[in-house]
């Protein structure tokens, strides 16, 4: 079965049209030009539409969709879940950098129904050391894939849109902690779903002006966490989104206590960084955090 019968893409985007034209470029000369794609247009005020425009006549089945209003860019996300008919959809932004020069196990992957979910592209910063290998969920996270820092990158995600739909009224109920896809990819993980990770890394991350600011991605991404149940599981959510390891919680920890001192952060999202911590690192915690506050301190006076 081909795979523009079995896959959808919809691009949704705001007002960055010059990054949209890049997307769209990419996506001309990729194994994914026949596939249905939809713009999914945010009611954007620049040349978006233009630049949508341009490409109409050079995909084989591209439609330009806007909005009536912005919905924001988390409500776009669900609406893009809403509008597909086929069964697997890829949700992509337009600000990332792809790499189509492998795709075969992909393609494979869904026009043979293999899996619900594939990961394919991560954040710059990650390694790709996981990819052509098929698993449950937690034989991954236990291997060390970072699965809840890579399910919250969107395109990172391809998956089966019947299996997303249950979830649709939660991911509307976390659109306000900024992860409204995370309620069904984290249902991956309870449930313990097989994930095929491909074998190229084929998205990653862009670094484009976001329209949020510190405050609210943390505690965005610590409210989403406590969506899982199980505590161990809350905190590997958690930091995965920085680095784990015993030290390396406890000053994650005093980084954000002195962010939120400098009113970047609510201390409410430091007390719940706090309490997903051991015993002992909480004792050591505070062990350490009286010499340094006061070090802290006598620092700011004599700097006066």
């Amino acid at each position: 079965m081909k795979i523009e019968n079995k896959l959808e893409i919809v691009i949704i985007t705001y007002n960055r049209s010059q990054l949209l034209d890049n997307t769209l470029a990419q996506f001309l000369v990729s194994p994914f030009k026949d596939c249905k794609i939809t713009i999914l247009n945010n009611c954007s005020t620049d040349n978006t539409i233009s630049v949508c425009e341009k490409y109409l006549n050079k995909f084989s089945d591209i439609s330009l969709s806007t909005n009536r209003i912005n919905i924001g860019a988390d409500a776009n996300i669900l609406r893009a879940v809403e509008i597909v008919s086929l069964d697997y959809l890829w949700i992509v932004c337009d600000d990332d950098d792809y790499d189509f020069s492998y795709c075969d196990d992909i393609i494979d992957s869904i026009a043979n129904d293999k899996v619900d979910i594939i990961n394919i592209g991560a954040h710059l910063e990650d390694e790709w050391k996981y990819g052509g290998q098929l698993k449950s969920v937690k034989e991954f996270v236990n291997a060390g894939y970072p699965f809840f820092k890579a399910a919250s990158f969107v395109p990172n995600n391809i998956f089966r849109v019947k299996k997303f739909l249950p979830y649709i009224i939660a991911g509307y109920k976390n659109v306000t902690n900024m992860y409204p896809h995370m309620p069904y990819l984290l249902s991956n993980y309870f449930l313990d779903n097989l994930l095929y990770i491909s074998k190229n890394r084929i998205v990653t991350a862009g670094i484009a002006a976001q329209n949020y600011n510190s405050k609210d991605w943390v505690q965005g991404w610590l409210n989403t966490s406590n969506l899982l149940k199980n505590k161990d599981d809350i905190k590997q959510c958690f930091y995965q989104q920085w680095s784990t390891g015993f030290l390396n919680e406890i000053r994650i920890c005093f980084g954000f206590f002195f962010t939120a001192i400098k009113g970047r952060l609510f201390l409410k999202t430091v007390y719940g960084a706090f309490l997903l911590l051991s015993v002992l690192q909480k004792i050591l915690f505070v062990l350490l955090f009286i010499p340094y506050s006061i070090f802290r301190i006598i620092q700011k006076i004599m700097i006066r």
